[in-house]
């Protein structure tokens, strides 16, 4: 009936004593591979106690990771062997797949050619409408020209018959006694 005669309930202990069934309480299994937020259930918190821990799958390392690890890492040219095996072991280590993450680049380089060849058609489909159109705007331009100066020749000869029709004209306004029209004018 004294203080040490009760027991607590594991819900009820204090994470930072060491009270009665201390080590027995829960225990949550934190991922390095991937941050967890609060709303999504921990798929490990929900695995039975009975079962060991399994090691991290490295399903969400891939390609694009290791490229950000490698641009983070300092490289020289003289140390390269070393250098690969040190990140070859530490993603080992952390149960990363490195025959996974080149799966995984083999996959991006097919994509990456996929559609560096679609780009480059692409660009031959516009290269060839800009030929059709820069054909087209030759066309225009020798019709433009061509219509500029059958316009001009004819306000020229517009200019040149009104020129004669005026003089021609003049006269007989002038002078009651003529008795009709000039030549010229008559056409």
């Amino acid at each position: 009936m004294g203080f040490f005669d009760r027991k607590k309930q594991s819900s009820e202990l204090d994470p930072g004593t060491r009270g009665e069934g201390y080590f027995d309480a829960n225990v949550e299994e934190i991922s390095l591979n991937k941050p967890t937020s609060a709303e999504e259930p921990r798929a490990d918190a929900a695995a039975p106690k009975s079962e060991p821990a399994r090691p991290a799958r490295s399903t969400n390392y891939g390609i694009e990771k290791a490229i950000e690890l490698m641009r983070m890492i300092p490289f020289s040219a003289n140390n390269e062997e070393q250098f690969v095996i040190v990140i070859k072991k530490t993603l080992e280590s952390t149960n990363i797949s490195v025959p996974g993450i080149i799966g995984d680049a083999d996959l991006k380089l097919k994509n990456l050619e996929g559609e560096i060849g679609m780009l480059r058609d692409d660009i031959k489909n516009f290269e060839a409408e800009i030929e059709k159109r820069k054909k087209r705007i030759e066309e225009l331009q020798t019709d433009h020209q061509e219509t500029s100066q059958v316009k001009s020749r004819l306000e020229l000869a517009e200019q040149l018959t009104a020129k004669e029709a005026k003089p021609a004209e003049a006269p007989p306004k002038s002078s009651a006694k003529s008795a009709g029209p000039p030549k010229a004018a008559q056409k």
